[in-house]
């Protein structure tokens, strides 16, 4: 048993007293000469401390000195400001000038408005899912449910700065999974896809006259799937004129986990004589896309006995499973419209910047 050192329990060190000059002049290694006591091991923790301070301040210095740089470039400084105001989130290393530029570039390719809105909603959405980062992965998000039943599960891959899902990039294009997925992967592609996206989500709602409304039902798209929210106002109309329970989720043919039945087509159907439609053609019209579904006969119908167009709201469809409630739990996101809330908040920040 080694003997404690006179300043303490901690034993001494000794040097290997065999280890041969050769060795020495080779590996450039010089024993320790004596004993190494508390106190020298108290200098070795604190000069390690201290770099590691050391370091932890330059990179502090580094970081604030970045991200005071003040560009030529507007909405490079625009995106500076975000990286301040979001330290969570955004990456404060990632390139201003180049974003801007991947932004601007995407906008003009994508035939798309340089509006404050689209600006604040492309800036919104790059912030949230990828802090502009400079090599944002593609990734696969969680499965989310088949309309037609809850035990079949559809896997929507998405990936780049704006987590575009890449079956919208595989029939814009008409190019494979494979390279979808590479095209994502980049910035300027992956920032024109999203824009892509933006474009085609907003013609649904480009006609709500209120802002908060109108931004909701896009934010909850995005997460939901495109058209989402369209859906959603059907269920919501049903709901109001049936007084039955039929939720938001923007899926129309989606069963009941207990009754295994469709709750919007279940509400339709206590209307007398189900406004003269069979249950095959409710269910053949709330199949159509969402570019069609408003011209069906099953839509209109409700149209009627509403008195009024029906306004989409937006989609409240759950993330399932365990990641559903942890997103739920940690960012009060374990739906689209927890998504979209969040978002939206976050945009009017980045509004309040854009005009500074």
């Amino acid at each position: 048993m080694e003997e404690a050192s006179s300043e303490g329990s901690i034993p001494s060190t000794r040097p290997r007293e065999k280890l041969s000059k050769e060795a020495e002049k080779k590996t450039n290694y010089t024993p320790l000469k004596g004993k190494l006591s508390r106190r020298d091991l108290l200098k070795v923790a604190a000069a390690s401390a201290g770099g590691l301070a050391l370091r932890k301040y330059l990179t502090e210095q580094e970081r604030s000195n970045e991200l005071t740089e003040r560009y030529s470039d507007p909405l490079a400084n625009v995106i500076q400001a975000i990286k301040r105001q979001f330290p969570e989130a955004a990456d404060w290393r990632a390139d201003s000038p180049k974003w801007s530029g991947a932004i601007k570039k995407g906008f003009a390719k994508a035939g798309l408005s340089t509006s404050a809105e689209n600006t604040g909603v492309v800036l919104t959405i790059i912030n949230a899912l990828s802090g502009f980062r400079e090599d944002p992965p593609v990734f696969g998000e969680l499965p989310i449910i088949r309309e037609n039943h809850l035990s079949l599960l559809k896997k929507q891959w998405t990936g780049g700065p704006m987590e575009v899902n890449y079956q919208f990039v595989m029939d814009l294009e008409s190019i494979s999974e494979e390279e979808a997925l590479k095209r994502l992967s980049s910035i300027d592609d992956g920032v024109y896809y999203g824009i892509a996206m933006l474009k085609k989500i907003s013609v649904y709602y480009q006609n709500i006259p209120d802002e908060a409304r109108r931004l909701e039902c896009i934010f909850a798209d995005w997460n939901a799937g495109e058209g989402r929210s369209v859906r959603a106002g059907l269920q919501a109309a049903v709901a109001e004129l049936s007084k039955l329970p039929v939720n938001n989720t923007g899926l129309l043919l989606l069963e009941d986990v207990e009754s295994k039945k469709i709750p919007v087509v279940e509400a339709i159907m206590t209307f007398p004589d189900a406004f003269g439609l069979s249950r095959e053609q409710i269910l053949t019209d709330l199949n159509e896309p969402t570019d069609n579904i408003r011209t069906t006969a099953t839509w209109q119908a409700v149209e009627s006995k509403l008195g009024h167009q029906i306004e989409p709201v937006p989609a409240d469809l759950q993330v399932p499973g365990l990641i559903g409630k942890l997103k739920n739990l940690f960012y009060n996101e374990g739906t689209s419209l927890g998504f979209a809330r969040n978002r939206l908040q976050e945009y009017k920040v980045i509004r309040k910047i854009m005009k500074t």
